[in-house]
């Protein structure tokens, strides 16, 4: 990033390498003219934060570019030939300045065993179907399936075909600027006439630490001093969780141990395994979240949870938050008062029970029980709704005629302009234009 920085006058490399000053070997490669336009240059933290970066198919969530905001890498690239470890659909996670969920590393070619180790499925953050390595031959291609990144929340679903005679599809949602829901589908490749019984594992690599396991909860957490990592799998019917021994190869010299945790499940396929990610500052007890699996129904009859589930969240301090996944078309589907049509939402309640941010991807409409949220003319790829003070900030596709729920809001920023409404409104309609 230094030297992209000089080479290129990038203002937003200069920040991130950290470089006022170059070292005194800079002026013999670069020259005297190169580093006075780097020392003028005015460093400046990138315009953008989360991305989907298209050639290698890496997914970036972030709050940020400082020290103690949180970031979680999605790793859909293909294989790359025989330096690639079986890692695809991994999550990285770093928050609070701690790196939390570490990727395996490198570590020694000289040292065989571990290095054998740091290559293989089992070292990495994903999931393990029947304790089989995930596939090498076809080359395996995953693909980033969705991605929409909002001012509030992201979305992203990787997909990996072929592993162990199955597919993955791994959900990733980022709920700004607090923690991530994450959920595992599994689908065979082909119909089986008989259902055949998988056992499954999600893993989970910690940098060195020690583990704080509650056996009953099925919860798992971090104990580091600057910032750690709640684990919550929403549910803890047919779930066991390990803890094991493992390496991260932080550099070629230094291997150290590290623990993981391997949440295992069995069953036949299709098999559904959400997860919460809630990172919290210090080494403050964890914070104080209850979660749910909660049921999903539409027309009145109950979805089973390969067809939509919404995982509930409630922060004894701050509020309750409600997300809903789905793998079906339906008109409606209801759970607790919610009801949505989409692919993906989420409702975001403060402690007092003030609707404060709603989300909504492949549909038309959600509403809770005190009527309309989002109602829209067409299918919105995305529509981000936050309700502040005096005004609501509505991100949505350029287009749509919209139907918000106003709650007495004055103003609303409707993609970066300011809209007028009617003061004391309960629903107001909206027509959105570019930005």
């Amino acid at each position: 990033l230094l030297r992209g920085a000089i080479l290129y006058g990038r203002a937003d490399f200069k920040f991130l390498s950290g470089y006022k000053e170059p070292p005194p070997t800079y002026f013999m490669t670069f020259g005297d003219d190169a580093i006075k336009k780097f020392r003028n240059l005015k460093a400046k933290k990138p315009a953008y934060t989360s991305i989907a970066l298209p050639d290698s198919k890496h997914v970036i969530m972030r709050t940020g570019w400082d020290r103690d905001d949180l970031y979680l890498m999605f790793d859909c690239a293909p294989w790359g030939g025989g330096h690639t470890h079986w890692d695809h659909l991994q999550i990285n996670v770093y928050a609070y300045g701690q790196l939390l969920l570490p990727d395996a590393g490198m570590g020694s070619y000289d040292d065989k065993p571990r290095r054998n180790y740091l290559l293989h499925t089992e070292a990495h953050n994903v999931v393990m179907i029947d304790n089989k390595e995930q596939p090498r031959k076809p080359k395996p291609n995953p693909t980033v399936e969705t991605f929409i990144t909002t001012a509030n929340f992201d979305l992203a679903q990787g997909l990996l075909q072929n592993y162990a005679g199955a597919k993955q599809l791994r959900s990733v949602f980022f709920l700004k600027p607090d923690y991530w829901i994450m959920v595992d589908r599994l689908d065979e490749m082909k119909p089986q006439a008989k259902p055949k019984k998988h056992s499954v594992k999600q893993l989970f690599h910690f940098a060195p630490t020690l583990l704080t396991i509650d056996k009953a909860a099925k919860t798992v957490h971090s104990n580091y001093s600057r910032g750690n990592l709640l684990l919550d799998p929403a549910g803890t019917k047919g779930v066991k969780v390990v803890e094991k021994q493992g390496w991260i190869g932080f550099t070629r010299s230094y291997t150290p141990k590290a623990p993981y945790v391997e949440y295992q499940r069995e069953g036949t396929f299709p098999m559904v395994m959400p997860m919460v990610l809630y990172p919290y500052p210090g080494r403050s007890t964890p914070p104080p979240i209850t979660t749910k699996l909660l049921a999903v129904s539409s027309d009145g009859k109950a979805l089973a949870a390969t067809e939509a589930i919404c995982v509930k969240v409630k922060h004894e301090k701050t509020g309750t938050d409600y997300f809903v996944l789905s793998w079906v078309k339906a008109k409606a589907m209801a759970c607790e008062g919610i009801s949505s049509d989409g692919l993906a939402c989420c409702l975001r309640y403060n402690s007092e029970g003030e609707l404060t941010s709603a989300f909504l991807a492949g549909g038309k409409k959600i509403a809770d029980k005190n009527g309309i949220v989002v109602e829209a003319d067409k299918v919105l790829k995305k529509c981000d709704v936050q309700y502040r003070r005096d005004t609501i900030v509505v991100e949505a596709n350029a287009g749509a005629s919209l139907k918000i729920r106003a709650s007495g809001k004055s103003k609303a920023v409707v993609n970066g302009k300011e809209t007028e409404i009617s003061a004391g409104a309960k629903v107001v309609e909206i027509k959105v234009q570019e930005r």
